[in-house]
């Protein structure tokens, strides 16, 4: 396998610190140069197809392009006409679908509040909601709303048909982990509510799903399920996902079968063929409640189940991510691993494995063990505390590889 990577520092820092502590060549990362050398300011990024001329011109000469298959972040139509120009083939869905951008699919949960600019949504796809029976899973009510005036009305209409009392939420259609959530929205709030210029966007307005805390989440492939459920790790009041626990050790084999009976329904007015997913809340009765649809892109965690898929022994999985301060490079974050006893071994099929390490943002690692859940707990103890001792240091934590 090869992975094309932007020429930047921190990423060429954390190839380096794999291709030292995972065993990996040289020649399996191709890089790509993620802004245009003919731009003075350098400020636009590089156009996908250019990037991708870059990534074949690079190819390895035992690496045949007949033999691979590309899969980018995202898919676009141009992208797959470009690849095919290469006897490429590209894997994904295209970004622009006929029914909305994928990016913007959660959109399609709700109808829109003015009825001129109304279409299809999930209401539509769930026979039992459609037919006015007692759905096992359903969508929260909502409207989307293109507007501060139709936000406005669809607050005053969703009061009518909710029970007094209903919270609401405020979502950006075109955001996703958790940007630009609000929880609990006032009225009053809509009318800072900003809508990027062109008109072409819209914002969901839905009830505040009170429930019982879980937040399960389903990979699809196409129309089959990518394993069972997991747990997502929620911070900053439910809004952000923060990670999942794979595979759920809270779903019943009741639950799993009917969100996946509900995503099957999705996926036959969607048609996609590459990987996708929702996102659910169990509400106070036990039904599951879609929340929201990642369609676009390979979802937060699908590389690491993509890994995890290569063993011949089911792993349990723990993803999740923190900041690591300014100093803290990959190398010295993979050094106190392996010191501590912490890196990802691949014998006993347990540790830490980093796949994101950017200092002062948001960096993911996962926790696995082919053992049980205990173990892996035990690893996020210790880890946590290694993370707490690296802040601490901060800037001078060169200082803990050279001790």
């Amino acid at each position: 396998d090869l992975v094309a990577l932007p020429r930047l520092g921190e990423v060429e820092e954390l190839w380096a610190a794999w291709a030292a502590h995972h065993g990996m060549d040289a020649w399996q990362a191709l890089w790509f140069d993620p802004f245009p050398l003919h731009s003075a300011s350098r400020a636009k990024p590089t156009p996908p197809e250019a990037a991708l001329d870059e990534v074949v011109a690079a190819l390895p000469v035992h690496m045949a392009l007949g033999r691979l298959l590309f899969y980018p972040m995202y898919l676009t139509s141009a992208m797959v006409v470009a690849c095919e120009s290469y006897g490429m083939p590209a894997i994904g869905d295209a970004a622009d679908h006929r029914i909305c951008q994928l990016g913007s699919a959660k959109a399609w949960l709700h109808p829109h509040i003015n009825p001129q600019k109304r279409g299809p949504s999930l209401r539509d796809a769930l026979p039992a909601v459609k037919a006015g029976l007692t759905a096992t899973a359903r969508g929260p009510r909502g409207y989307i709303a293109s507007s501060t005036d139709e936000l406005k009305e669809a607050m005053r209409k969703l009061r009518g048909e909710l029970p007094c009392g209903t919270r609401f939420v405020l979502k950006p259609s075109w955001a996703s982990g958790g940007d630009g959530i609000l929880v609990d929205v006032k009225e009053e709030q809509l009318g800072s509510f900003e809508f990027p210029p062109g008109g072409q966007h819209t914002a969901i307005l839905e009830e505040f799903v009170e429930g019982s805390g879980e937040s399960p989440t389903l990979y699809m492939l196409g129309a089959e399920p990518c394993g069972p459920l997991a747990d997502q790790i929620l911070a900053e009041n439910g809004t952000v996902n923060d990670g999942n626990r794979w595979p759920s050790i809270l779903a019943s084999e009741q639950l799993t079968q009917t969100c996946v009976v509900a995503a099957k329904d999705i996926q036959r007015v969607w048609g996609l063929r590459s990987q996708w997913g929702l996102d659910f809340v169990i509400d106070r009765n036990g039904a599951p409640i879609i929340v929201d649809l990642n369609m676009g892109r390979p979802n937060g965690n699908f590389s690491v189940r993509l890994w995890e898929s290569r063993f011949c022994q089911n792993l349990y999985l723990h993803t999740s991510s923190w900041k690591p301060p300014a100093g803290v490079t990959a190398e010295v974050f993979f050094t106190a691993l392996k010191e501590r006893g912490l890196a990802w071994d691949p014998e006993a099929l347990q540790g830490v494995l980093v796949y994101q390490h950017f200092q002062g943002q948001s960096s993911a690692y996962v926790a696995a063990s082919a053992n049980s859940w205990e173990t892996v707990d035990s690893y996020i103890g210790r880890l946590q505390e290694l993370m707490a001792e690296l802040g601490d240091l901060g800037i001078g934590s060169r200082a803990y590889v050279q001790r």
